[in-house]
């Protein structure tokens, strides 16, 4: 009999699953790779089988650590900051204990490698943009430096916790060394929501080079390794934006157009107060100040507008070459670092009242009076205010960046020249308008103008969006007025604006009192949560933006799509708001299910009604306010519906909806009364910090049941897999009668939301 060996493999099975490999750690250090450690210190913990779980078990003197990353092969942990100091040991999860040595103080700096240089992790401390190779720290700058194992604040934070303001500064100062010279330490602090980071303020020697200079951080006695800060003597830039739009260079109409007018902000850049070329855009230098451009290696200069210390403008030559290239901003001779710049053939901004790309667009009639919400009496000629725009009306929407002319731009070559070559669409609420001229301006370089005529479809309201598509870009996206035949006053979209309001707070001196009290449902994927939200504020309007605030506060019409260059889903409100109204001490909340109490002061009352969302059930409700100093008692009611709910995109999936961009996204929803509207709103950002990128708001019917968001608003959003939809259904405003407030109104509103993928 022939016998045959048979293998066995055990697999051992715990009640938890699989048994791995029990961690072993080899080594820990702080963050800058140095052996001394301290409490509270940053700490990478070196060894194997560590696995990729923050949710490891890790104690240092028998005290919990606070898990940053894991990397299988490492962990990154805050040092518990109540740890004793001196010998003792370190576990993670059941790996045999460790030997470590902890004293009081263990600074380091964390750093990013890039060709080979350690880059600190610093900040200009007036923006708080990074300090970068092509954006470096100037001399005599604060810069804040990140750092690491400064020792006890004052408050003290828990291990893991972090404040969430500058409040927490060290009991000890550190100091800092630049480029082997002393730098004046102003102030260091915990990091704000980062547990286990400081930041050090210091300014830069004011005698300090160009080139990356080597800084340090020194406290109780121990110096922290080295790592690298740019500097330069020259200017600084930090971006260049269309002068008109501002729209970041990082969106996809966020490049710079041949023969445009551009802006470009940082440090250096100029005089300390700002200087006008008696000729703008004539010259390639002005107080001082010059600028070059190169793209593909070849360079041209800008023709100057003005400069300052923190911005210059110029006009970038229709002959530069289209692609990516950099710009260079020399001041009294001292050349700045090279920072990026994208030059495309087209790439339109439309000029604002506020000068910052969002909100009231620049647009005149054809005696160069302005668009506004109302009509002033002095109305006709340059620079007054006519009133709203009606259909058949022909306007002029001023802009720059339409593209290159022939000849020399300093000459004035393609002035009042129509430019029908360019691919060009007009996106007026959502309606496709022709233009029937667009082309340089006849008086200005690097000044264009679109000329078009209102069509009799164009939706009305005060905050009618208007943006321009020049050879597939879509340019920022602005406001327009736009009333019935026959009246000059635009009638708002938002139902909250009830009644003749518009002229009175067009024309009207003020000050004015407003209060919104909202009810909302908000989505924490996973779960809901019920909460409410009142505003009571007395405020003014600056006499120059007053004819155009509604272009600011109204919202799209029903079926229009406003988009924002920012990720905060508005434009800044121009107002100036002298401060709270005293309405009592609470707000109080009587529904179905019970009664509740908010507390606020200074005319804001915030607070939760659910932890759970299990109170803004459909119903009847009375919000009651027990009056104060300035606002006298009131009683309100609300009837609150059942809410349509968003079917597609699925709400709180898992993984993100994926956008063609091109194609147009289509939401779609249950339920839907006439009662109530719709508000979707979508976020695109940059990055994973969330900080920069675009945003776009929807108004519907929300008896539709779907609404299909047009490719001239995607293709605003950057790509990427940091976006989000919110679908917001709200009942129609109640408003507030009897208090002597100017706008009052109370609402309320369910949100749900999901991650998009736009591609």
């Amino acid at each position: 009999m022939r016998h045959t060996s048979v293998v066995v493999t055990f697999v051992v099975v715990a009640c938890a699953g699989v048994v791995r490999a029990q961690p072993t750690i080899t080594s820990v250090t702080n963050i800058s790779g140095e052996s001394y450690l301290c409490p509270g210190g940053v700490a990478f913990v070196h060894g194997t089988g560590l696995g990729t779980s923050t949710g490891i078990a890790v104690t240092a003197g028998g005290k919990k650590a606070y898990v940053i990353q894991a990397g299988n092969s490492f962990l990154k942990v805050e040092l518990p900051v109540d740890a004793p100091q001196g010998a003792t040991t370190i576990q993670a999860g059941n790996s045999a204990a460790f030997d470590i040595t902890l004293g009081e103080y263990c600074p380091g700096l964390p750093s990013n490698t890039v060709n080979g240089e350690a880059y600190v992790f610093a900040f200009h401390d007036s923006s708080g943009l990074r300090v970068t190779s092509s954006f470096p720290a100037i001399p005599d700058e604060l810069v804040d430096i990140v750092a690491t194992g400064l020792g006890p604040t004052t408050p003290a934070y828990a291990t893991g916790t972090a404040p969430n303001n500058a409040s927490a500064n060290t009991n000890t100062m550190p100091s800092v060394e630049i480029g082997g010279l002393p730098a004046t330490v102003v102030n260091a602090y915990l990091a704000v929501n980062n547990p286990g980071f400081y930041r050090v303020v210091a300014r830069t020697p004011a005698t300090i080079t160009s080139g990356n200079q080597s800084v340090s951080v020194s406290i109780g006695g121990l110096t922290s390794s080295h790592a690298a800060l740019p500097l330069t003597t020259g200017g600084a830039v930090s971006g260049v934006t269309n002068a008109a739009s501002f729209l970041s260079p990082a969106l996809p109409n966020g490049a710079i157009a041949q023969g445009s007018i551009a802006v470009a902000f940082g440090k250096n850049l100029g005089p300390s107060s700002v200087v006008i070329d008696g000729e703008p855009l004539h010259h390639t230098t002005v107080a001082g100040t010059s600028i070059e451009i190169t793209v593909g290696g070849t360079t041209v200069a800008g023709l100057m507008y003005y400069a300052s210390f923190n911005q210059a403008a110029f006009l970038v030559p229709s002959n530069t070459p289209v692609g990516t290239g950099t710009v260079t901003v020399t001041y009294n001779g001292q050349a700045g670092a090279p920072a990026p710049i994208t030059i495309a053939q087209n790439g339109l901004g439309i000029f604002t009242v506020t000068s910052d790309g969002q909100g009231a667009g620049i647009l005149t009639y054809g005696d160069y009076s302005l668009v506004s919400a109302t009509k002033a009496a002095n109305c006709g000629g340059a620079n007054t205010t006519c009133g709203a725009a009606n259909p058949g009306d022909l306007l002029t929407i001023w802009a720059t960046g339409l593209g290159p002319v022939n000849g020399s731009d300093a000459a004035g070559a393609g002035l009042g020249v129509n430019m029908p070559q360019i691919p060009l669409t007009i996106w007026l609420g959502g309606v496709a308008v022709q233009a029937s001229y667009q082309g340089r301006s006849g008086c200005c370089i690097g000044e264009d103008q679109i000329q078009f005529q209102v069509p009799a479809n164009a939706p009305l309201g005060c905050a009618v969006p208007l943006s321009v598509e020049t050879g597939g870009n879509i340019s920022n996206t602005v406001a327009v007025p736009i009333a019935a035949a026959g009246s000059r006053t635009c009638v708002p979209s938002s139902p909250q604006f009830a009644g003749d309001i518009v002229a009175p707070l067009s024309t009207e001196s003020g000050p004015f009192t407003y209060a919104d009290i909202q009810l909302k449902r908000k989505d924490q994927d996973p779960g809901l949560v019920d909460k409410v939200d009142a505003s009571f504020i007395r405020f003014t309007i600056p006499a120059a933006v007053q004819p155009f605030l509604f272009a600011y506060v109204d919202g799209p019409p029903p079926g229009a799509c406003q988009v924002y260059g920012n990720v905060n889903g508005a434009a800044p409100t121009p107002i100036n708001i002298v401060g709270g109204l005293d309405a009592g001490p609470q707000i109080t909340i009587e529904g179905p299910n019970g009664t509740e109490s908010v507390p606020g002061s200074q005319g804001s009352y915030t607070g939760t009604l659910s932890a759970n969302g299990s109170y803004l059930s459909a119903g009847n409700y009375t919000v009651s306010v027990p009056g104060g100093a300035d606002v006298p008692k009131f009683s309100v009611p609300l009837t609150i519906p059942t809410m349509p709910k968003m079917t597609f995109p699925a709400p709180d999936a898992t993984s993100p909806t994926v956008v063609t961009r091109a194609d147009g996204l289509t939401v779609t929803w249950t339920g839907g009364q006439a009662n109530e509207f719709i508000q979707i709103e979508g976020t695109s950002a940059t990055d994973n910090t969330y900080s920069a990128g675009a945003d776009f708001v929807c108004s519907v019917a929300a008896a539709a049941g779907t609404f299909t968001i047009p490719p001239s608003v995607l293709l605003a959003m950057p790509a990427g897999n940091f976006g989000l939809l919110e679908f917001r259904s709200s009942v129609m405003p109640v408003s507030i009668s009897g208090t002597g407030l100017t706008v009052a109104f109370l609402d309320a509103l369910y949100a749900s939301d999901t991650p998009l993928n736009y591609k």
